[in-house]
């Protein structure tokens, strides 16, 4: 295998990763480039929650523009990639082709052609409308989907969000 293999070499960014080096990709936890742990950030700051924040806060900001901007060249790549699926299946249903084997220099495998039946959500409009149909009666059909409506479960979830400028 190559090693030289660059997947972001045609773009205009100086910037290349290097994701066989260990230190290039850092634990949510550290900050290779200053070799400052979050947990020693709390520890130096425990006095002042105001800096601690402060600090927290521009790691999060230099994280999140070196995560979009990696998303930013996955979402070109992953449009490169569905494109050619979008060529391969046509040419395989034509052809009646059900799997194609991959050399092993390019990774090995194999694609297959697979048909799957994938359904709709259930839309609370769609779902008053065919209890309606099914009961034949309006009042029994709203009923029913605001008792299965108001009887489903939930979770709450706490989160962190940011919003833009």
């Amino acid at each position: 295998m190559n090693n030289n293999f660059d997947p972001f070499s045609n773009f205009n960014n100086d910037q290349t990763f290097d994701f066989n080096n260990e230190n290039s990709i850092t634990d949510l936890s550290s900050d290779s480039e200053n070799s400052t742990t979050l947990d020693m950030l709390i520890q130096t700051n425990s006095d002042n929650d105001v800096n601690l924040l402060n600090k927290l806060t521009m790691l999060y900001n230099k994280y999140e523009k070196k995560l979009n901007d990696i998303n930013t060249k996955k979402k070109i790549l992953t449009t490169k990639l569905e494109n050619i699926k979008k060529t391969i299946l046509p040419l395989m249903k034509k052809n009646e082709v059900d799997f194609i084997n991959i050399n092993t220099n390019n990774g090995g495998g194999k694609f297959k052609y697979n048909k799957t039946k994938k359904y709709k959500g259930l839309s609370k409009k769609y779902l008053h409308n065919i209890l309606q149909v099914y009961f034949k009666n309006d009042q029994m059909a709203q009923e029913l989907c605001k008792f299965i409506y108001n009887n489903r479960e939930f979770k709450e979830h706490v989160y962190l969000s940011k919003t833009k400028k």
